[in-house]
């Protein structure tokens, strides 16, 4: 077993035992599957999935860096209007009309829809 693999499921297994919740309490708690916190905690999952960190870590009250550093993965991404202000020093209403954009661009994209401009 890898210190990765062993720091993610230790973590995880002691914040769970703290808590006083059996595996499948986390998962009616997370909505991460049971064998899924299972296999993390072991080490069978070496690369647990970012979106099941961070519910187990809401679930446990955790911070999900914590999770995310323990599996080895890089710190999370800030929110892209707070990326936008201080990346290129644009006002809040300039940041969240970008957001907004991105978010609708990524909308369309996940529908398959392709506009003019998109082509």
């Amino acid at each position: 077993m890898t210190t990765r693999k062993k720091d993610v499921g230790t973590l995880l297994r002691n914040a769970r035992t703290a808590k006083r919740l059996s595996m499948r309490a986390l998962a009616d708690t997370s909505g991460v599957d049971y064998s899924v916190i299972s296999r993390i905690e072991t080490g069978a999952i070496t690369e647990p999935d970012p979106k099941k960190l961070q519910a187990l870590a809401e679930a446990l009250d955790l911070a999900p860096e914590d999770l995310f550093a323990a599996a080895g993965y890089p710190m999370p991404l800030p929110e892209v209007r707070m990326y936008l202000r201080a990346k290129y020093g644009v006002s809040d209403s300039v940041a969240q009309e970008l957001e907004g954009y991105f978010r609708r661009r990524i909308e369309r994209e996940k529908g398959g829809r392709r506009g003019k401009r998109d082509q």
